[in-house]
């Protein structure tokens, strides 16, 4: 749903932002000639985020196809749509983080290390059997603890309890600690919701370059929108957000949640609830929406797999974009070959690819809110 532009070449995108008008003005002629405002600009240079998902066809399976050419290809399409998916899920997951990696946190662990409890289950839909993890005590600059070798592979995962099975324990990790894809920490990832319109630690994020702007003096224009809705029913902590983006001048169009959220707004609302089918542009998405009135209009609530579940996010979404070098998921041809031998194993290798980030020219016409805690 979000708009596509895929001619991101060059180094750097630029995302240009009016922020303030001039303010020579005054009921005195002399007084607004001399004050010498002039329009406040800013501009987000934004970079690209690489992501890669690799994937393998046995040389067996291939020779053992040998009298189905049917059998190898469809072998070759069930690994190569796996690796795509991969891929796109780490960006969906992603396109709501903070652009350091990280996809949980740990609540305790037990054993030698080798089972983990996470902090939220809601956040199991993140993870996956067989995913390499790293870990770290903050999301400042995060640094890789794992050393060379398979420790912290996924073998187990009970999304319901939120418990997490590895195959050996994490170097270095204690309870309280973040969860990354390995890799993800060190690199650093797309820059998403919660990186252009933080909520935690909200004044020190918005006091540090992003994307080489400092967005501390003007937060809301240059932040996006932001209301603890901790306290009030879900329906008052939206419709408040809302209302601050509408004083801003923003007209959102949805407002993203998580499923627990989603699932909690319908039974508030009761015999209120209003359904609306959720299309993007011509496309129909094929699921419903809530609508919820607010003084700009009416807003489509939807819930996303990938919304943290204490977080909502109320977007104009003609102010987003999904800026990508090619399409935001590719499968590699550079070189005219869709497939290639592996140099280490027994198989024919293909390799998925992203550059991408996510951009916004208006953070002012954009909210997030900080919902009340459910039991799950």
């Amino acid at each position: 749903m979000v708009p596509k532009f895929e001619g991101f070449t060059g180094d750097a995108r630029k995302i240009p932002l009016i922020y303030g008008n001039p303010q020579n003005r005054s009921a005195q002629f002399g007084t607004a000639l001399s004050i010498g405002s002039t329009s406040l600009l800013q501009a987000f240079f934004l970079t690209r985020s690489p992501n890669y998902s690799v994937g393998e066809v046995a040389n067996e399976t291939i020779l053992a196809s040998q009298n189905d050419s049917g059998a190898f290809m469809r072998a070759l399409k069930l690994e190569v749509d796996g690796a795509l998916n991969s891929l796109a899920r780490s960006l969906a997951t992603q396109l709501y983080r903070n652009g350091t990696g990280w996809i949980g946190q740990i609540s305790s662990t037990s054993g030698t290390g080798t089972t983990l409890t996470l902090a939220d289950p809601e956040q199991s839909v993140n993870f996956e059997v067989g995913m390499a993890l790293e870990a770290n005590a903050t999301l400042t600059n995060p640094i890789t603890l794992t050393t060379t070798g398979q420790q912290g592979v996924i073998t187990a995962i009970d999304r319901i309890n939120g418990i997490i099975t590895l195959s050996q324990a994490i170097p270095g990790m204690a309870t309280s600690y973040y969860l990354f894809p390995r890799g993800d920490g060190l690199q650093g990832t797309l820059s998403g919701l919660d990186a252009w319109i933080p909520f935690a630690n909200r004044n020190t994020v918005l006091a540090a370059p992003f994307f080489q702007v400092t967005r501390n003096t003007d937060t809301t224009r240059l932040g996006g929108q932001y209301f603890d809705g901790s306290s009030l029913s879900l329906e008052e902590g939206m419709q408040q957000l809302l209302r601050y983006v509408y004083r801003e001048g923003g007209r959102p169009d949805y407002f993203f949640v998580n499923s627990l959220i989603y699932q909690n707004l319908i039974i508030s609302l009761g015999s209120k609830v209003q359904y609306v089918n959720v299309k993007a542009g011509d496309i129909d998405v094929g699921f419903e929406g809530v609508q919820i009135h607010y003084p700009g209009g009416r807003v489509t609530v939807l819930a996303d797999q990938n919304c943290p579940d204490n977080y909502g996010y109320a977007l104009e979404m003609r102010t987003w974009e999904m800026a990508s070098l090619g399409k935001a998921v590719n499968l590699f041809k550079g070189d005219g070959l869709d497939v290639l031998r592996s140099a280490t194993n027994d198989s024919l290798q293909f390799r998925c690819y992203s550059y991408s980030n996510l951009a916004c020219y208006a953070p002012g016409f954009n909210g997030v809110i900080q919902f009340p805690s459910f039991p799950y």
